[in-house]
């Protein structure tokens, strides 16, 4: 039950009040329906027709929510990540990639391999490219939406697998390409990072990430 299934439905739905009004003309052409049964036909078929389209609308959003919900699945089947018990004492914010290699999970090719460069305090680095080579990537890797298969990165000198993951993201910020924004106010999607928070730190925070003329 497809999408393209549906579409075929609503296409069969369509030309079958097509396929009506021809075969009552043709009969009224013979004789065999008066025409005034044929107005009749052509007023009430359309209204027949509409809750089996409605059929259609049904299915094809049936169909995304079990798509939403085999995701949803996904996610919660997903095993935790492994975190050490105690935080661990970073030795300043430096970061580096040493011999970093990523490949995707039922991947054949490496999206990243023998990656080693490092950033430190105060310094800026663009990394740029073609779309496919490895710019989001690296950036998955540093929030440790994935774990390297090879070589390892390092933030003030300790690797981000040893890092509970409370002390990565108070040490990083990220500011995401696709932006989602909730069906609320500014306010409350302000909040999300921290729902406690007061409105003078809600504008603190605006004025920092300079959103406050608006």
């Amino acid at each position: 039950w497809g999408g393209g299934a549906i579409q075929l439905y609503r296409l069969c739905v369509d030309f079958s009040l097509v396929l009506l009004l021809l075969t009552a003309g043709w009969l009224a052409s013979q004789g065999q329906l008066s025409a005034l049964t044929w107005m009749l036909f052509a007023l009430i078929a359309p209204r027949l027709i509409d809750p089996l389209l409605d059929v259609a609308t049904y299915l094809s959003e049936l169909r995304g929510l079990a798509l939403a919900q085999s995701r949803l699945q996904t996610v919660l089947q997903t095993p935790p990540m492994d975190e050490p018990s105690r935080p661990a004492t970073l030795k300043g914010y430096g970061i580096r990639f040493c011999e970093v290699g990523l490949r995707y999970p039922h991947q054949p090719h490496w999206a990243l391999q023998g990656l080693n460069f490092s950033v430190e305090p105060g310094q800026m680095l663009a990394v740029v490219g073609p779309s496919g080579a490895g710019k989001s990537s690296l950036l998955h890797l540093l929030a440790r939406f994935y774990d390297p298969q090879q070589g390892r990165i390092e933030l003030g000198g300790v690797d981000l697998r040893a890092m509970r993951l409370e002390q990565l993201y108070a040490a990083s910020s990220f500011v995401f390409q696709d932006v989602q924004l909730f069906d609320a106010s500014v306010l409350d999607n302000v909040r999300l990072g921290n729902p406690d928070a007061c409105v003078a730190q809600v504008k603190a925070a605006c004025v920092q990430a300079g959103c406050d003329d608006f």
